[in-house]
């Protein structure tokens, strides 16, 4: 926690995102939950705490997991048609729209198209439509590919579920949602739609950089039709809330059989642009370093939100954004790097690496950081948000040298890191040739030392 506290404090320094929040759910607990940049860019005000941001199409998870209550209480079946309670599907123009399962719906297999004939609202052209359209938007919407043949994602399939959800529970979405999923997994900062009870905590929502200047964006007073697909407003810790209620043995929310049902995948894509992609039931796969996550990301405006878990682990990390260009897959997966690496090579280095060789370095061109743990010594590159992709290995020669014996790296292999101590003070390293500083003393430093980018060669 210390060390992925200090480098996604060194990103948010660096790196062209607005403001951040991160929060790592494990076994019984929040165990990291930390705040980066700004809310908003004019005042400026920090991120902090008590920020809330829309997450988007992770708002499905929570649909889902309504759906699969009711499976699970015996008020319909995931195979069930959803015409069945919805009998104004007959209406659609396409034949083929009549025999669509909830199954088919949840897991976008349906053939609908992503948004339907008019998305303009998802760029806040004009407001979302109101619940009472959801027959004539799915009416409009064409069936693009064929239902139970592929994996085609669809806002607008999740729209039906949503109204779907009204009908078999006989209430609104919102309410069905809050009393079933928010309230009793513990959100206390989520709301399951935009509106006055979270907008005097959401952070500013801002564009990419357009001509050097970010601008902000509206927030919708309510997502209304599609309220299941993306109207959900949270925190990180909150997410990890949610996700930990999926962990298996947590009956909070489900028993073990439909979580597993929903996480497992219904569809992969095999080949193509896509190859990879892995859908269960409103929620998606990702691999990362060779653990199977399961979750789902999100993006509305200028948010951007991403929260991955893993159920047998009892595992989960939730990152949110409020900049429409945040990597926020790429940042989560920075995430799990660092988790991943110390599970894996051990929390606390030994003495002489801890007091001698953690430190993070820079030169006029580039940033290189040591990592010792109890069985590794790295260099990697925290300017990237997936740091531990590309390392170099090293060897403690002496108590002021380490040497990279990284097996074919034709730039670095052999090449030694020879540390300058004043006292117990570090002043300086050298690595092939060029003179680092500590980042501290660089950040002070008036003199750029160095010409060259040391790890410019990680990259190849």
């Amino acid at each position: 926690m210390e060390f992925l506290d200090s480098w996604l404090s060194f990103r948010a320094r660096n790196a062209d995102v607005s403001g951040f929040k991160v929060a790592v759910h494990h076994r019984d607990g929040i165990v990291f939950s930390r705040s980066y940049g700004q809310a908003d860019l004019t005042l400026p005000e920090t991120m902090d705490g008590r920020h809330v941001m829309g997450v988007g199409s992770q708002s499905k998870m929570l649909a889902a997991t309504v759906l699969c209550q009711m499976v699970q209480r015996g008020r319909l079946q995931l195979d069930d048609r959803a015409g069945r309670y919805l009998p104004w599907l007959a209406r659609h123009p396409d034949v083929r729209a009549r025999p669509i399962t909830v199954r088919q719906l949840l897991s976008h297999s349906s053939g609908l198209s992503r948004n339907g004939a008019d998305a303009d609202c998802w760029n806040f052209a004009r407001p979302f439509p109101g619940g009472g359209a959801v027959e004539d938007m799915v009416c409009n919407t064409d069936i693009v590919v064929g239902p139970n043949t592929r994996l085609k994602y669809s806002n607008v399939g999740f729209a039906i579920l949503g109204a779907l959800i009204e009908a078999v529970a006989g209430e609104p979405y919102v309410d069905v949602v809050t009393a079933n999923v928010i309230e009793r997994a513990g959100m206390s900062c989520t709301a399951a739609d935009f509106g006055s009870n979270v907008a005097r905590w959401l952070a500013v929502s801002y564009t990419p950089r357009i001509e050097g200047t970010r601008r902000p964006l509206p927030t919708p007073a309510t997502t209304g039709a599609l309220v299941a697909a993306t109207g959900l407003c949270s925190t990180p810790e909150d997410m990890c809330r949610f996700a930990s209620a999926h962990y298996d043995g947590c009956d909070a929310l489900l028993g073990d059989i439909l979580k597993q049902e929903a996480h497992r995948g219904q569809w992969v894509i095999t080949t193509g642009q896509d190859r990879g992609v892995e859908m269960g039931l409103g929620f998606h796969a990702v691999i990362v370093d060779d653990h199977r996550y399961v979750g789902h990301g999100g993006s509305i405006g200028g948010y951007r939100s991403e929260t991955l878990f893993d159920p047998d682990r009892k595992l989960a990390v939730s990152i949110m954004a409020n900049c429409a260009d945040a990597p926020s897959m790429g940042m989560i997966r920075g995430i799990l790097q660092v988790l991943h690496h110390f599970e894996e090579h051990g929390v606390d280095p030994v003495p002489l690496a801890r007091d001698r060789f953690n430190v993070r370095l820079r030169d006029a061109m580039a940033t290189v950081e040591i990592v010792a743990t109890k069985d590794s010594v790295v260099a990697i590159d925290p300017d990237e948000w997936e740091p531990f992709t590309v390392t170099e290995e090293l060897r403690v020669v002496d108590a002021d040298t380490l040497r990279v014996t990284t097996v074919g790296s034709h730039f670095n292999e052999g090449e030694s890191f020879r540390y300058a101590f004043d006292g117990l003070t570090l002043r300086s390293v050298k690595f092939a040739g060029f003179t680092m500083l500590p980042e501290r003393e660089y950040a002070r430093s008036a003199e750029l030392t160095g010409r060259g980018g040391a790890l410019a060669p990680l990259e190849g």
